[in-house]
């Protein structure tokens, strides 16, 4: 677990490396302007992902029970405090160097196809995270098939693949939207 985190901060400081070099090499709007507009951008993309933890907070009872309003409001703040350290890197190493690497003439600005590139994009990430956890149990895995391990996923995992994917979604839509449309 070590080795996952020291290389998740190498790859965000070789990142930021090329998002400063990307906003000194290409800069047809101002860094600040585009720094600014693709942070909106993740914000909503934020907020979407943290409405669907809380619809699924909400649908899904404990153990004990139906949750309360209190219990359901510390639970809901601590998400959103992970949620946000999660997307707050993703959006320094993945958002942000794409939008400034991304001419303002290009198809990928516009709002459907940005969308549509942002789902992609996080869900190959999730995809990603799958087939990690598959490899680390490839023992497992060479005993019975793939499609057999699909069903003992929690359903929580669910939560997370729809989280990630509309963050990426709404992000891309509202980032092709704002060039689209000044705000």
């Amino acid at each position: 677990m070590n080795h996952i985190v020291s290389y998740s901060f190498y790859a965000a400081s070789i990142s930021i490396s090329i998002t400063v070099w990307l906003a000194i090499t290409r800069n047809k709007k101002t860094f600040l302007h585009k720094v600014l507009r693709s942070l909106q951008a993740m914000l909503c993309g934020w907020v979407a992902c943290n409405l669907v933890f809380a619809a699924w907070m909400g649908l899904c009872p404990t153990p004990g029970g139906w949750r309360t309003l209190s219990s359901w409001l510390d639970e809901f703040k601590f998400i959103g405090l992970c949620t946000g350290l999660v997307i707050g890197i993703a959006w320094l190493t993945i958002f942000l160097p794409i939008d400034l690497y991304v001419s303002d003439d290009s198809k990928l600005r516009r709002p459907n196809t940005a969308a549509l590139f942002g789902f992609f994009v996080s869900f190959s990430i999730v995809a990603f995270f799958f087939l990690f956890g598959l490899l680390s149990n490839w023992e497992e895995v060479r005993q019975r098939s793939v499609v057999d391990l699909i069903p003992h996923l929690d359903s929580k995992a669910l939560t997370y693949i729809l989280g990630t994917c509309m963050t990426g979604t709404v992000a891309g839509y509202i980032r092709g939207y704002m060039d689209r449309r000044s705000f």
